[in-house]
This record gives structure tokens, C-alpha cells and sequence, in this order.
């Protein structure tokens, strides 16, 4: 992982699913987060535009998990957010689950600070957005507008790991039957 700036915020997000496998996040506010610190919404996202890259955890040294679409709505930064299908990369499709769920709710934003006074950050260029487990905002909590609020509930974690435990089954298999296509042209006379 890419050491980043101290002041690298990890802020909590909201989301409302919008279309079929397109999230909205709310990614950044100006309340204070758990450093210490205000993060002005005076983004410079023309870098960030032309490579929109979703991470987990600000793990820089693995492929993203998504793609985002950043904008600015009611003074907040917020992102429209498409996981990477679970066909082309498995853990994308189980982290977008996770959030499906509810298990994951919130987002942080990787930034490089361009203008400072003190602990307010009045401008920044954003770097990444990631989905992570804990937040620094402790105000920015989960909307799940349209979604309906509830409660998670013991067949809510059974149906995940059936889920889980199928993509495993399905990944060890497609192991085998190529160990056994290999294994075949090795027994062809030569």
C-alpha cells in the first residue's frame, strides 16, 4: 500500500441503490471527523475524473473493486458507484454484497491536501474513493433510501455465506477441470 499523507480522510458514507448495480454514496461532508480535522467541499476532481478507480480499504496494490462517478450535491461530495461484475473479479461481486446487506456501509475518500490552515483543509484533489469497514466521520452514517431499513437477521448471514460458500465451490471446481484438462493432454502420446 502507497503510504499517503496523515491527513488521508476515511470518511463514513451514505448510499441509496439508484439502478441495477449503480450505488449513491455521500463521501464527504465539512464535519469535523475523528482526527481533529474539517475538510472543506472544495474538491479538484479532474485528475480523479479521467481514472475513477473504487478501491477497498485504500489498497493501492490491488485491483480496484469499482468505478465511481464524482459530483457535488447540497455541498457534499457524493459518487455514483459501480462494483466490478463477480465474474471478472470474485471479491468485488463479495464486497458489493457485503454492502447489499448492509455489512459494509461506508466509504472513504484518499486525498492530497492543496490548501491548509491549521486542522480546516480548504481544498483538496481527490486521489481515490474506497469502501472500508470503519469511519473517521462518525456523523456521515448509512441512508438506505428506497431500500428500507431493517434489521439483519440470522438468514441474512446464512444466505451469505450459501453465497460465499458457492463462489468457492464454483472457483475450486473450475480449478480442477482445468488440473484435469492439463493432466489429460500430458497422458496424449507423443
Amino acid at each position: 500500500m502507497v503510504p499517503m499523507d496523515k491527513r488521508q480522510m476515511r470518511l463514513s458514507a451514505s448510499f441509496e441503490k439508484k439502478a441495477a448495480g449503480v450505488y449513491t454514496f455521500t463521501g464527504s461532508t465539512d464535519t469535523v471527523d475523528r482526527v481533529g480535522d474539517v475538510v472543506e467541499q472544495n474538491w479538484d476532481l479532474d485528475n480523479y475524473k479521467k481514472n475513477p478507480v473504487l478501491l477497498y480499504a485504500h489498497d493501492y496494490s490491488q485491483l480496484p473493486i469499482g468505478r465511481t462517478n464524482p459530483y457535488m450535491d447540497g455541498g457534499k461530495l457524493k459518487f455514483d458507484v459501480e462494483f466490478v461484475p463477480k465474474e471478472i473479479y470474485p471479491f468485488a461481486g463479495t464486497v458489493e454484497a457485503m454492502v447489499e446487506l448492509g455489512f459494509l456501509n461506508a466509504v472513504s475518500v484518499g486525498f492530497k491536501p492543496l490548501d491548509m490552515d491549521g486542522t480546516r483543509i480548504k481544498r483538496s484533489e481527490l486521489l481515490e474513493l474506497s469502501i472500508v469497514p470503519i469511519p473517521a466521520n462518525a456523523e456521515a452514517l448509512i441512508e438506505r433510501k428506497g431500500m428500507g431499513m431493517r434489521p439483519i437477521y440470522r438468514t441474512d448471514l446464512d444466505y451469505a455465506a450459501k453465497m460465499t460458500a458457492a463462489r468457492i465451490d464454483e472457483a475450486v471446481s473450475e480449478w480442477f477441470k482445468k488440473a484435469d484438462s492439463e493432466e489429460d493432454m500430458d497422458d496424449e502420446p507423443k
